[in-house]
């Protein structure tokens, strides 16, 4: 038999009690402490009773600890076929890596008395680029991703943007060695790859990457999936927004959120921040969309129309009209006469959708 994965016999110690189980007859003793890191060949032949460690095929033990390795259990005990570690105290390689990952983000702070808790760890690690690590800690501790990961990883983003690369190169150059893979989606160790030299590109990058992996990591279906990545990168858009009013938002943040039903939560951000020409631009997409599958006979071309939000499209018409007579804007009338359009066209779509379910 091969060894016991390590998932079930890692570090074991401190053992209270222990029952054994023969092919053909059970023995129970009082597990005794042991000053070992393992259970050796030695310890188990005597607490069995047996010299040959082949009769046991079943262990039941009880610990409350993770002082000791066990994984000599599956050397010694060639045919064990049952382990069960009942109310025990073991470490698994989740939790192992979640630690290692947090004594590691110390080690970069190392001399800051202000992070005394993985939460603080978490943020500041982000907010000097190193998201991969901030997402460990973040993971291990269950904490709020966005509050403690991606917020000040996206502020520094934004910050990067507008200062010269300074700032940016001497991040990198700080996380030279292994701790680049924390920052970057590419890296040789010395730089980011794949960003045509640009430092500020290549943490958009991990950005987006980083994305992607937490949204996988928080759901545990499809549903759930879309509805985890929708939050996180609605939640992004609305910090750049705010940081940078004046900015177009990243492309793959556009992407996201204008696939599918998510687009509609963009839609409310750009009407939120004032950005009246994204926000018809985007009914102008969608409503083109709908048009095409329409003319595909699509089975949910008329479940999306019957969803499209009228009611938004008539109150950034309104908020538009507003802001013609409060400023002079080339850009207000065009958008007034292709709103007009879009709802116009919309009211053809609905009539024709009536008329054919009659």
């Amino acid at each position: 038999m091969a060894a016991i994965p390590y998932t079930f016999l890692a570090f074991l110690g401190g053992a209270c009690a222990v029952l054994f189980h023969f092919r053909t007859e059970v023995a129970q003793n009082k597990f005794p402490d042991q000053n070992g890191d393992s259970l050796s060949e030695e310890f188990l032949q005597l607490y069995c009773n047996v010299d040959d460690l082949s009769a046991v095929s079943r262990l039941e033990i009880q610990v409350d600890s993770v002082m000791q390795n066990i994984e000599t259990i599956g050397i010694h005990l060639p045919t064990l076929q049952h382990l069960r570690l009942a109310e025990s105290s073991i470490i698994s390689l989740r939790d192992a890596h979640g630690l290692l990952a947090t004594v590691e983000a110390y080690m970069v702070l190392c001399g800051r008395s202000d992070l005394i808790s993985p939460s603080n760890a978490a943020r500041t690690v982000a907010g000097l680029g190193l998201l991969g690590l901030a997402l460990q800690v973040a993971r291990a501790y269950q904490l709020d991703l966005w509050e403690f990961v991606f917020r000040p990883f996206t502020q520094l983003c934004v910050e990067l943007e507008t200062c010269t690369e300074d700032k940016a190169l001497s991040l990198a150059q700080a996380a030279q060695g292994p701790a680049q893979a924390y920052m970057f989606v590419s890296s040789d160790g010395n730089e980011p790859l794949g960003c045509q030299g640009s430092l500020s590109k290549a943490f958009w990058a991990t950005l987006e990457e980083g994305l992607r992996v937490a949204s996988e990591l928080q759901a545990g279906d499809s549903e759930s999936c879309v509805a985890s990545s929708a939050r996180l990168h609605t939640l992004v858009a609305h910090e750049v927004l705010t940081v940078r009013p004046e900015d177009a938002l990243p492309d793959f943040l556009v992407k996201a959120l204008s696939t599918g039903p998510s687009w509609i939560g963009l839609l409310r951000l750009y009407m939120r921040h004032s950005r009246t020409k994204e926000a018809v631009d985007l009914l102008v997409d969608e409503l083109k969309l709908c048009q095409e599958r329409l003319e595909l006979s699509d089975s949910l071309a008329l479940s999306k129309l019957s969803q499209f939000p009228i009611s938004l499209a008539v109150q950034l018409r309104a908020g538009i009209q507003e802001l013609s007579g409060k400023q002079m804007s080339d850009d207000n009338p065009k958008l007034l006469v292709t709103l007009d359009t879009i709802l116009t066209q919309l009211e053809c779509l609905l009539e024709d959708s009536e008329n054919r379910a009659f």
